[in-house]
């Protein structure tokens, strides 16, 4: 069973996905054969400015979601590296105080736990901070063709 387009624009026969995937030229030509008038055209072409950067969107979760897991994934090692050494150590010296080269290793496995704990969470607001700005960028750049209405020829 194939899944039907969200949504079709039967002025122009374009669904979503294709609106998405044709070029500018493409989009402009197909336009014009159409004989689309400019009032339509300005909302054609804002409707696939709006699908593409709800795309790149979805691009940068899911970029930021798997380098979020990726250090989580090196954080849950380090930790499960500083259970280990430190089960081990608990075996060998049950009743004895541990030497200092010993607990030297467990602060540096620590240090490099807290590092990671903290890279995750610089990353993590900087690309929220990234989003925001982008986010707010969009809002100050206003409509997505400025220049309608505003014809310039070009002198030969």
């Amino acid at each position: 069973m194939s899944q039907q387009p969200v949504n079709v624009r039967t002025d122009i026969n374009l669904s979503d996905q294709d609106l998405i995937l044709i070029s500018t030229k493409g989009l402009n030509k197909l336009l014009k054969d159409k004989k689309v008038d400019k009032k339509r055209q300005k909302e054609i072409k804002a409707e696939r400015r709006t699908l593409k950067n709800r795309g790149y969107a979805a691009n940068c979760r899911k970029k930021r979601e798997e380098e979020e897991a990726e250090l989580l994934t090196e954080i849950e090692e380090l930790d499960r590296l500083i259970m280990q050494e430190e089960d081990v150590r608990s075996i060998r010296y049950p009743n004895t105080k541990m030497c200092s080269k010993e607990i030297y290793d467990i602060s540096v496995l620590q240090f490099i736990l807290r590092e990671g704990y903290d890279r995750l969470s610089r990353r993590k607001k900087e690309l929220l901070q990234e989003e925001e700005r982008e986010a707010e960028e969009r809002k100050r750049a206003g409509p997505a063709f400025p220049t309608e209405g505003k014809t310039k020829r070009r002198q030969l």
